[in-house]
């Protein structure tokens, strides 16, 4: 399941940290020649989501909470609803 030209799925995943949102990060992580995850989004766990925007490196990243996390210079980090839209 790739783009007609065989460039990997690009998704944006919405409650990256949740029970299935961790599943499809799983998924991604496993074919990683099939899948790329451009936008993740989070509730409040802070820690998890760091963790996937280091190892994905999103365009862009959402956490619903004031907690300070690091983000690479590459990803837009967003807060509250402003990252759902």
């Amino acid at each position: 399941m790739t783009s007609h030209h065989g460039d990997p799925i690009r998704i944006a995943l919405l409650g990256s940290t949740g029970s299935i949102g961790t599943q499809t990060v799983d998924v991604v992580r496993a074919h990683p020649d099939r899948f790329r995850l451009i936008a993740i989004a989070a509730g409040t766990n802070a820690q998890l989501l760091e963790a996937q925007i280091a190892e994905f490196r999103p365009q862009v990243a959402s956490l619903d909470c004031d907690a300070e996390i690091e983000v690479p210079p590459q990803t837009q980090l967003l807060r509250g609803s402003a990252g759902l839209i």
